[in-house]
């Protein structure tokens, strides 16, 4: 195989698991340790062990920003698509608080098929430590009608945690489970999972210094 076709296999087996042609679904599973396999650029990711055979991912990383800003980028439709490739189209469909929102998202693969998807973003905060908690998932709860086949069910949770300089430590978490497929499929949906977290790590870090979010006026914790 060669490495040209290797990427493209690589590209392709994403694709597919992103829109669900390859189901992951939920399962309970067993918590092991964090271990470290990659640090770039500020960013470190993290893998553990769960029942299933896809690991959890976690990405570590600081912002030189506020707590504002890092909320700004995470309620910002816009910044849907320019995290995840190949969403064709992202809007928020219910706002149901300034904690609580509902997004319509719109995933392309190669132009050819289109999936669907609406995702709850929710916010909390704890009153002593100032830690920040957004959780992000697919939930169609509301009842709202797509056109298209659903993508797969994935949740991603995001740690803010305010320091005394200014700054905001930031963990992001990343759990799914995919059902039995041969031993390639398994190794390359992780290392793509794995890429893909990173992507979405470093592009936060770049996109929140912009003034869009420095300077946002949100209604979300003092």
């Amino acid at each position: 195989m060669t490495l040209t076709h290797f990427f493209s296999v690589k590209k392709f087996v994403f694709l597919l698991v992103a829109t669900g042609i390859l189901n992951i679904s939920g399962s309970v599973y067993a918590q092991s340790s964090w271990e470290q396999t990659r640090k770039e650029s500020g960013i470190k990711v993290y893998e553990r062990e769960t029942d299933s055979r896809l690991n959890d991912l976690k990405t570590v990383f600081k912002l030189n920003s506020g707590v504002r800003p890092a909320i700004s980028f995470l309620l910002d439709e816009d910044a849907f698509k320019s995290m995840v490739s190949n969403i064709e189209e992202a809007r928020m469909i219910k706002k149901v608080s300034d904690t609580l929102r509902y997004y319509y998202l719109q995933v392309s693969v190669e132009n050819i098929i289109n999936r669907d998807a609406v995702v709850k973003v929710s916010f909390q905060q704890d009153s002593r430590s100032g830690l920040v908690t957004c959780i992000m998932k697919l939930d169609n709860s509301i009842g709202y009608e797509m056109e298209n086949q659903s993508i797969m069910p994935f949740t991603a949770r995001w740690y803010l945690r305010p320091t005394r300089w200014g700054k905001v430590n930031v963990k992001l978490i990343y759990k799914g489970q995919i059902d039995e497929y041969n031993e390639i499929v398994y190794n390359l949906v992780e290392e793509i999972m794995k890429s893909q977290l990173f992507n979405v790590s470093e592009r936060m870090k770049s996109m929140v210094k912009e003034p869009t979010y420095q300077n946002a006026k949100i209604n979300i914790f003092m």
